[in-house]
């Protein structure tokens, strides 16, 4: 973000060039004076300095490179920035790992993200910071590098990955109690990553949390970089008064906030993009014409490309495709726009041929967006999936290190006691008697609390059977058993039919009712079967592993369950209500081998269940209800 000098910098300058000019100092003198300069003040003498710099040793050579980009990078000048991150990597990179080519490879990212925004650019970059960083007894500047290279996941596809980084990171910031600008980067990179996998209101969740820990330490530029996050997140959940709150903020900052010349560019691109969302066509144009206007604002020509393209849309939506169409070729055709999206490329290819009276082009790059999205929708799924098993992950992880906690605190106890024996002999044998006692009572306490805890994190709260995330985990050990012990499994999907009707007649309270009169049912038919899970996933949608179950078998219980269900209202105080579940069922078989892949094949057959009428069974591979 561009930075300006105040008058009074302005005219010092000239003086300042002078006063440094053939600068003969070694770099510890440099260092100290460059701590009482602006930017620009900086690198007038640092240019000065160079002549000098060559006599220097090769680690304080690198350090001054490394000085020179950051100040160019800091005054928004990403070119230089790069040209000078390049000198100190070579030089740094010959000697063993340092602070500075650390921060060297992480800023020529930042750099080439600026002008480039393609990952495949810049986040080799990011990788090889993470690797010196791990050579280095910095906790800051790991889970800083963990940090970074996290955000790289969000478009490369590697969830899990990125997940498991910024984990580390997060128990590092803990454990170092480090400062809350690098929490909030953690939860800002979380957030983009679960913006990309389609987890959007997780991801408006994270967002706010690392826009909170920057409001704490008032680091402005950062908090309107998670306003413009989370104006995209709150569109994407269609929360337009979120939408409406954020950009608002966002003019307000600009307004406030003068030296951040590119804040006014990016208030008017999301408030167009806002108007675009809701419907507002006009508006979106006004607003977006105006960020066209102010595109000298800011370096990041991805954000001043989709501003083209964003515009191009807002006037085919205003039936203005001859405009559309200048929008849409100046978009492709601009050297400087690097880093488009597949999905903006096609919805421009489309917008020109609708203007060119050529609508076999415009609906064949229609159908490719469709299959892109639907590819990207699938993808999406999966990974929350993945998600589920990593959340569980997590939570067990920060559970055991808890108990670890415990453990040791009780080891430190007696060693401690131990001590105080030495020196306190003359004790009674009935304070000793009395210190076995609550060290008795202690051990009990734990021990039942690691119950508590235990059975509290495998229970859904509402109906008492297994959660999300404890079914999940039995699938995946049933499923490994049965395939060592070449054995059947069956999975059961269903969920309630019209039950938003039930809660919008009926109310919440009864809504619940319903949903653990489900899962009572589910529990008296399915746990005929040894080893069987039933565990509710969602609101009002449950899944039940079992093992030893072939198909034939399968189908027999969940036509059971069907009729256990449907035959038996929930009684109220005044009235019955009945209500009725469909239901998917797959089976274990060598193509279909996984969870992940038993879950869809159960839950493709509970849509068909739905479609075709509800109240009924429906075996994966086959269209017959039962």
């Amino acid at each position: 973000m561009l930075k300006r000098l105040s008058i009074i910098s302005l005219f010092l300058l000239p003086f300042f060039a002078c006063s440094v000019a053939g600068f003969q100092g070694d770099i510890n003198e440099l260092e100290q004076q460059l701590s009482t300069l602006s930017s620009d003040e900086k690198i007038t003498l640092l240019h000065q300095a160079s002549d000098k710099m060559t006599a220097w040793p090769q680690a304080d050579q690198g350090r001054y490179f490394f000085w020179l980009a950051f100040e160019y990078d800091q005054s928004n000048q990403m070119q230089k920035a790069i040209d000078y991150y390049n000198k100190a990597i070579d030089i740094l990179g010959l000697l063993p790992p340092t602070e500075e080519l650390v921060k060297s490879h992480s800023g020529r990212s930042y750099a080439t993200y600026q002008l480039t925004n393609d990952p495949q650019q810049f986040c080799p970059d990011r990788e090889q910071a993470l690797s010196y960083a791990q050579q280095l007894d910095n906790a800051d500047l790991l889970a800083q590098t963990l940090t970074q290279t996290a955000f790289c996941f969000d478009r490369m596809g590697n969830f899990s990955l990125g997940i498991q980084r910024l984990e580390k990171a997060m128990k590092l910031a803990q454990a170092s109690q480090l400062t809350p600008n690098r929490q909030a980067m953690i939860f800002n990179a979380t957030g983009l990553l679960y913006r990309r996998n389609g987890l959007h209101s997780r991801a408006y969740d994270n967002l706010h949390k690392a826009y909170d820990l920057w409001q704490e330490v008032d680091d402005r530029q950062d908090m309107f970089n998670m306003l413009h996050s989370l104006t995209g997140e709150a569109i994407e959940l269609g929360q337009w008064s979120k939408t409406n709150q954020h950009v608002e903020q966002m003019f307000t900052m600009a307004e406030q906030s003068p030296q951040f010349a590119d804040f006014e560019f990016f208030a008017l691109y999301n408030a167009g993009r806002n108007a675009l969302a809701q419907g507002d066509f006009q508006l979106a144009i006004e607003y977006l014409e105006q960020a066209i206007a102010k595109q000298a604002l800011t370096q990041e020509r991805y954000f001043i490309a989709a501003s083209y393209i964003t515009l191009g849309i807002a006037y085919v939506r205003a039936k203005q495709t001859g405009k559309a169409a200048q929008m849409a070729q100046h978009y492709l055709t601009h050297p400087e726009f690097s880093g488009q999206t597949e999905q903006h490329k096609l919805i421009a290819n489309s917008i020109i041929a609708l203007n060119n009276n050529d609508p076999q082009t415009a609906v064949i790059s229609l159908y490719e967006l469709y299959d892109l999205e639907k590819r990207l929708f699938s993808a999406k799924i999966d990974n929350q999936v993945v998600y589920s098993a990593l959340d569980h992950a997590a939570q067990l992880a920060e559970f055991e290190n808890l108990l670890l906690e415990n453990k040791l605190s009780i080891n430190q106890l007696r060693l401690n006691t131990e001590k105080d024996k030495q020196h306190i002999s003359q004790l009674t044998t009935a304070l000793f008697g009395l210190m076995s006692l609550v060290l008795v009572a202690l051990t009990v306490f734990l021990f039942q609390s690691r119950r508590f805890f235990k059975h509290s994190a495998q229970t859904d709260y509402l109906t008492g059977i297994a959660n999300r995330r404890f079914t999940m985990e039995a699938g995946e050990k049933a499923l490994m058993r049965s395939i060592k012990r070449q054995r059947p499994l069956s999975l059961l999907i269903f969920d309630i039919d019209h039950f938003k009707r039930i809660n919008d007649t009926y109310g919440h309270d009864v809504g619940d009712k319903v949903i653990k009169a489900a899962a009572t049912r589910a529990k008296q038919v399915c746990n005929t079967q040894k080893y069987s899970t039933v565990g509710r996933i969602g609101g009002e949608e449950f899944l039940v592993i079992l093992p030893n179950v072939d198909q034939q078998q399968a189908r027999t219980l969940a036509q059971s369950l069907l009729h256990a269900i449907a035959d038996q209202p929930v009684q109220l105080k005044q009235q019955a209500i009945t209500f009725t579940v469909s239901i998917g069922v797959s089976t274990l078989t060598e193509a279909s081998n996984s969870l992940p892949l038993l879950i869809n094949q159960a839950d493709s057959a509970l849509y068909k269940a739905k479609h075709k009428g509800r109240n009924c069974v429906i075996v994966a591979d086959t269209d017959t209800p039962l």
